[in-house]
C-alpha cells in the first residue's frame, strides 16, 4: 500500500490530490499503470465535483508510505515558498473504498439534488457564515436538517464539499471575466452566483486536499 501525491492544473490553478492504493511505488513505474491512475483521478475529481468543463493537465507525482508522510508532504508543497506556479485550492473529498485500478462513482452521495440541497442551505445562511465562531455550529445545523433521500453527511464533509465547489465556481467565474463567454453549463453556477455574484473576486482561494482510495 502507498500514498500517491498528484498536482494537476485546474484551468491553470493548482490542486493537490492525495490517493491510497493497495498497490507498491514500483507498480507505477510502468508507464501505462501511472496513465491509467492519472485517468481515473481526473475522472473521479471531476464527478465529485460536478466539473466536466474545466481543462485538467497532469503536472506531476510522488509517493509516500504513509498517510502522516503524505500529509507533511502536501503542507510542505502548499507553503508559499513551495509553490512555483498559480494558487491552489483547499477541499477534502472521500470516496468508497475500492479494489485494484478502478474509482467507484457510484453510491456517491454528492448527486444533483444533494449539492442543490447543501447549497441552498449554506447560501441562505451566508451572512452568518461570515463570522468564523459561528461555522461549526451552522454546518452541524445543516447536517441535522432531514433530506428526503436520508443521506448522512457530516458537519466536515458538508463543509468540503462546499469548498470544492467554490473553487469550481471561482474558475468559472473567472473564466467568464477574462473571455467574455456568455455560457457555462455547470449546474450550481446560477445557484451559487445568485449570491456569491458580488463578491466573487474575494473567495479566498484555498487548497485543494482531496483524499481517494483505490
Amino acid at each position: 500500500m502507498v500514498w500517491v501525491t498528484l498536482h494537476l492544473l485546474v484551468d491553470a490553478e493548482e490542486v493537490v490530490l492525495q490517493v491510497k492504493v493497495d498497490r507498491t511505488a514500483q507498480h507505477y513505474e510502468d508507464e501505462n499503470a501511472r496513465n491509467e491512475l492519472i485517468s481515473s483521478v481526473i475522472m473521479n475529481y471531476r464527478s465529485m465535483n460536478c466539473d466536466y468543463t474545466s481543462v485538467i493537465n497532469f503536472k506531476s507525482m510522488s509517493f509516500v508510505e504513509s498517510e502522516e508522510a503524505a500529509q507533511e508532504q502536501t503542507i510542505m508543497e502548499s507553503s508559499p515558498s513551495a509553490s512555483t506556479s498559480g494558487e491552489q485550492s483547499e477541499g477534502f473529498i472521500e470516496t468508497p473504498n475500492v479494489a485494484d485500478d478502478s474509482l467507484m462513482v457510484s453510491g456517491d452521495m454528492w448527486t444533483v439534488t444533494n449539492v442543490r440541497r447543501l447549497l441552498t442551505l449554506r447560501l441562505e445562511r451566508e451572512t452568518q457564515f461570515s463570522q468564523p465562531k459561528n461555522r461549526n455550529m451552522l454546518w452541524k445545523q445543516i447536517c441535522d436538517i432531514p433530506n428526503k433521500e436520508n443521506v448522512p453527511a457530516t458537519p466536515l464533509q458538508c463543509s468540503q464539499k462546499y469548498r470544492n465547489l467554490c473553487t469550481t465556481y471561482r474558475n468559472n467565474k473567472q473564466k467568464v471575466g477574462s473571455t467574455g463567454e456568455g455560457e457555462i453549463r455547470w449546474p450550481f453556477f446560477e445557484q451559487m452566483d445568485s449570491v456569491l455574484g458580488c463578491k466573487a473576486s474575494s473567495i479566498p482561494p484555498e487548497d485543494t486536499h482531496i483524499v481517494f482510495q483505490l
